[in-house]
């Protein structure tokens, strides 16, 4: 049974339900909220109290592009509970308005750090999930061959090579050639890209790590301006699939519980969807 779970980013859009679903599936569970702000957490936990849920929900402040506030956070956890039972790095940012610093500080960076701090405390079956994205997907599709080579011979990802690799995508002089920014949404689907490797190369060094990558669809949340074809209630049940599912296949990218490419191109479904959403 679930005792405790983290969830980033939690404040509202896909993990403020993914916080709902898991109050109502698991009510004596304690869940932290994490969010960089602690009135806007205030704001979602009232919002769970006057539905009759989040009676054990803790507003946590965690800001994922800081390594101070991650610890803090942690040093809070560690103290409210013996163990984690599962950790959900959800929290992220688009590429619009931010730089690509910003968006391979939170989006891969701050998910490599807050699984290097908290997974001392987890548990013996602790379950670590992070949420990537489809874009990465079709980012890795739209690489060439040198690129694509280097995130699928997993034997040969190191951490390193994945910060090396955010570094070159931000040189003015790169090493590699990238895709134009139409192709991966900018940084974000790069960063997501990454991702999706990192998890898969953590879970090949970790054997007793379960550790999962998932993608919740194009959901309308804020990150892109409301404009997706799915609720944040499927996403969110998409994230926290695993949970419910421990059969699952570490490693692996899921979607709705079925597992999904690392590099695949954009399906003509979603392309209509979003040509036809376009300003």
């Amino acid at each position: 049974m679930i005792q405790s779970v983290l969830i980033t980013g939690a404040n509202k859009g896909l993990g403020f339900e993914a916080v709902k679903q898991l109050s109502a599936a698991f009510p004596n569970a304690i869940i932290f909220l994490g969010t960089r702000s602690v009135s806007r957490g205030q704001e979602a936990l009232t919002k769970l109290r006057a539905e009759n849920l989040g009676e054990h929900v803790q507003v946590l402040e965690l800001d994922m592009s800081s390594d101070d506030s991650i610890k803090r956070a942690f040093e809070y956890v560690r103290g409210s509970v013996a163990n984690l039972d599962v950790l959900i790095n959800n929290a992220g940012i688009s590429s619009e308005g931010n730089t690509a610093a910003d968006v391979f500080g939170t989006n891969l960076f701050g998910v490599k750090t807050m699984i290097d701090t908290f997974t001392p405390i987890l548990s013996q079956n602790g379950l670590i999930i992070n949420v990537s994205s489809e874009v990465g997907t079709w980012s890795q599709n739209s690489m060439n061959a040198e690129l694509q080579d280097l995130l699928s011979k997993i034997e040969d990802v190191t951490w390193e090579k994945l910060a090396d690799l955010t570094a070159d995508y931000q040189s003015p002089t790169p090493k590699h050639t990238w895709p134009s920014v139409d192709k991966t949404f900018g940084p974000y689907g790069v960063s997501k890209a990454l991702l999706t490797c990192y998890t898969r190369r953590l879970a090949a060094d970790n054997s007793n790590l379960r550790v999962v990558a998932v993608c919740p669809g194009y959901c309308r949340t804020e990150i892109n301006g409301n404009t997706g074809f799915r609720s944040p209630t499927v996403g969110a049940a998409s994230i926290i699939w695993p949970i419910f599912n421990p059969s699952f296949e570490v490693g692996l990218l899921y979607q709705d519980g079925v597992s999904q490419p690392f590099s695949a191109p954009m399906a003509p479904h979603i392309a209509a969807y979003l040509s036809g959403h376009k300003e």
